[in-house]
C-alpha cells in the first residue's frame, strides 16, 4: 500500500519553495524605508566644494580616495563609487538641480553609474535631470558585471524624484542610469544596506503541523509505513528549517556612516 494522501500532501507542502527571486521598486522614500528597515542617508555629497547654482568637475571615478579641488579624501563614504561611462564626473551646486549638491556624468551622452564594493539588497537615492519630464533607464548589476534586472523611471526634472529597489535574492553592486532624452543624470541622498525578506514564521509552523498531522493520520491508516513516513517528513522538515535559516541570514542593516 502507498502512503496515505495526507502524508503526501504534507511532504509536498514541505518541499514548497520558501521565497521567490525578484525586485520591488519604490518611488517614495518613506515606503522604501518602511519596507527595508533602513533609515537615514549614507551619502549626500554635501562635502563637495561647489558654489550654489554652479558646476564643478571632479575625478572619474569619484570615491573615498578622490582628492581634488571639489572633494577631499574621505569626503565620500567608503565603498561607494560614482562614475561616468565617458568623460568626467561633475558636482552640481544647490539651486541648479534641486536644493542640494548632486553628482553625475559631465557629458549628457554618458551614462551615470553608482557602484558598491559590497553587494546590497536595498538601495535608494534621489534623481534629477536637466530635462523636464525626462525618463531614465535603470540597469541593475551584480558581482562581475552580471546584469540582473532593470526598470525605468519617468517624470524626472529639476525637482528630486526618489528611486528605491529591494532585491529578495541577488545582491546589487551597481546601478546604471541612462536618460532616454540624452540629458544629464544627477544622483543624491544615497541610502544602502541589507534587508532580509522574511518568510513568515507562522507558515513554517503550519508546514510542520501539517506534516505531523499527516504522520498521525498515516499511523491510524497503516502502521506498516509509519516509520518510513515519519523519517521522510522529519528529514524534510529539518531541511526546510535549515533553508529558512540560511535565507534569513542578515548582515548589518546599515553600511557606512549615516550623514
Amino acid at each position: 500500500m502507498l502512503p496515505s494522501a495526507s502524508s503526501l500532501l504534507a511532504v509536498s507542502l514541505l518541499l514548497s519553495p520558501v521565497a521567490n527571486a525578484g525586485f520591488i521598486f519604490f518611488d517614495d522614500r518613506a515606503e522604501f524605508e518602511a519596507a527595508s528597515g533602513l533609515s537615514g542617508i549614507n551619502e549626500d555629497f554635501e562635502e563637495g566644494n561647489v558654489s550654489a547654482g554652479g558646476v564643478s568637475g571632479t575625478t572619474n571615478p569619484l570615491n573615498s580616495f578622490t582628492n581634488d579641488s571639489t572633494f577631499s579624501t574621505g569626503d565620500i563614504v567608503s565603498g561607494l563609487t560614482v562614475s561616468s561611462s565617458n568623460g568626467a564626473v561633475v558636482a552640481v551646486g544647490a539651486g541648479l538641480l534641486g536644493d542640494s549638491i548632486g553628482v553625475g556624468a559631465d557629458l549628457f551622452s554618458a551614462t551615470t553609474s553608482i557602484s558598491f564594493d559590497s553587494g546590497f539588497s536595498a538601495i535608494g537615492l534621489d534623481l534629477f535631470s536637466n530635462n523636464n519630464n525626462d525618463t531614465f533607464d535603470i540597469s541593475l548589476l551584480s558581482f562581475g558585471g552580471l546584469a540582473i534586472g532593470g526598470t525605468a523611471i519617468s517624470g524626472l526634472g529639476s525637482a528630486l524624484s526618489f528611486f528605491g529597489v529591494i532585491s529578495d535574492d541577488t545582491l546589487i553592486t551597481r546601478l546604471d542610469f541612462d536618460s532616454q532624452n540624452g540629458a544629464g543624470e544627477i544622483i543624491d541622498n544615497v541610502t544602502f544596506g541589507n534587508v532580509r525578506v522574511d518568510v513568515p514564521e507562522p507558515s513554517s509552523l503550519i508546514l510542520l503541523t501539517l506534516g505531523l498531522a499527516g504522520i498521525g493520520f498515516s499511523r491510524r491508516k497503516n502502521n506498516k509505513y509509519n516509520g518510513l513516513i515519519t523519517e521522510v517528513v522529519f528529514t524534510l522538515a529539518t531541511l526546510t528549517a535549515l533553508t529558512v535559516y540560511c535565507d534569513k541570514s542578515l548582515v548589518s542593516k546599515k553600511h557606512g556612516p549615516i550623514k
